[in-house]
């Protein structure tokens, strides 16, 4: 048994390290996610945002976000969320279940202080993101410190799904076991 997959260790030191690799490298594969939370009429939403942090050993993810998109009042509404990446290059699909704070001002400044500065026009764009406008180009960017929040996900669960020969292979961890996991059909 020398491969990853092939214990629940293995598994999830693999997931983690693939989502440390997605925070280090732009072109990581897990570098992209998808989030999910619940919107304000009590339908899903999903949008795709950039891994930001992943501490394994206190079981944290950061994103970062415009402060004034709608997905920040749906997480201060219902915290519950969830993040999807698929791994293609070794067909592991992750999926995170915890609560997330939206967290701004002096709480992200040394975040803040670690965005390029061509990145920093994400946060201020005008008008405010999802606000309908007459063109494709009919905003600015307009690097703003105030409109900078971290969203912060306190893993509560994994489900890892690795998709092999001769069978693929499950399991679920969970922060109340001590993320210890447990096998579970695919």
């Amino acid at each position: 048994m020398n491969n990853w997959f092939e214990t629940r260790k293995g598994l999830l030191d693999r997931a983690w390290h693939e989502l440390a690799r997605g925070v280090d490298e732009a072109g990581a594969t897990a570098r992209l996610t998808v989030l999910a939370t619940v919107g304000a009429d009590g339908g899903p939403r999903a949008r795709t945002l950039a891994l930001r942090r992943a501490d394994s050993g206190a079981g944290l993810v950061d994103l970062h976000t415009d402060a004034t998109t709608p997905k920040n009042n749906e997480l201060r509404a219902n915290p519950l969320a969830a993040l999807h990446i698929w791994l293609p290059d070794i067909t592991l699909q992750i999926r995170l279940r915890g609560p997330i704070d939206v967290l701004t001002g002096a709480d992200v400044d040394a975040d803040w202080a670690g965005v390029p500065t061509f990145s920093r026009g994400n946060y201020g764009v005008v008008p405010a993101p999802g606000t309908p406008i007459a063109t494709a180009d009919a905003f600015d960017r307009h690097p703003n410190r105030i409109k900078f929040a971290v969203l912060r996900m306190r893993v509560e669960a994994i489900d890892l799904v690795h998709l092999g020969e001769p069978h693929h292979r499950r399991a679920g961890y969970t922060r109340a076991d001590g993320f210890a996991g447990q096998w579970l059909a695919p």
